[in-house]
């Protein structure tokens, strides 16, 4: 916890606004600079990925059947709160920091070099499984959830490159397959859609080589 009344600010929104499905509050990074000491970055109150300074209604995630995937060991979090987030039509948002992620260089993601950000064969099993579900309680948004895959892992193993290359490309390729009946492949579109993401300054994908990117889908 932040502080010693964080779960006041939990409690506090449902006395003001009433129940929710979700409740997202901020939360803040303890990281490593440069030169070996401790800094903090408070993350933005949008945040559907990270467990972190949340709130979910049981209620909620015994109606949709969701919880964390037995299958995945890596990007769990990413799948939970990116569904629960995705299918909820009830989010109360809590501008206030309520939890601490405080640096452990034990941490699977900081190991090894953060290795953890080149395992991009489970990041395709983990989008796979979620589109799986996307598929069957929202087909409407499939397409483009897909389309949203396919440039994300693309800049992704442009700046990571994955630590077992034939293992990403058999995970890639197999979750295309599946979702075929709505993957339409290359467009203008798309490039103009990556392009944009690289010329983001200060954005996680900056600068990102994007020439290769109708190769990429034209020969996966």
């Amino acid at each position: 916890m932040h502080f010693a009344g964080a779960l006041l600010e939990f409690f506090n929104a449902i006395k003001d606004s009433g129940d929710h499905q979700i409740l997202i509050a901020r939360y803040i990074e303890q990281f490593l600079d440069e030169k070996g000491g401790f800094r903090y970055l408070v993350h933005p109150i949008y945040d559907w990925k990270a467990a972190y300074a949340k709130w979910f209604s049981r209620e909620y995630l015994q109606q949709e059947n969701l919880s964390f995937h037995p299958e995945l060991k890596l990007f769990e979090d990413t799948y939970f709160v990116g569904l629960s987030c995705q299918l909820a039509k009830d989010i109360h948002y809590i501008d206030s920091v309520v939890y601490s992620w405080l640096y452990n260089e034990n941490s699977l993601v900081r190991q090894n070099g953060k290795s953890f950000e080149h395992q991009t064969a489970l990041w395709a099993k983990e989008n796979r499984l979620f589109l799986r579900v996307i598929r069957e309680k929202q087909p409407e948004n499939l397409k483009r959830d897909l389309e949203n895959y396919v440039i994300d892992v693309y800049m992704r193993q442009r700046k990571f490159p994955p630590e077992n290359l034939p293992d990403f490309y058999v995970a890639h390729l197999a979750l295309l397959i599946e979702f075929s009946d709505v993957w339409s492949g290359y467009s203008e579109d798309l490039q103009a859609k990556v392009d944009s993401l690289r010329d983001v300054a200060g954005g996680q994908w900056q600068g990102v080589d994007t020439s290769g990117f109708q190769d990429f889908i034209n020969n996966p």
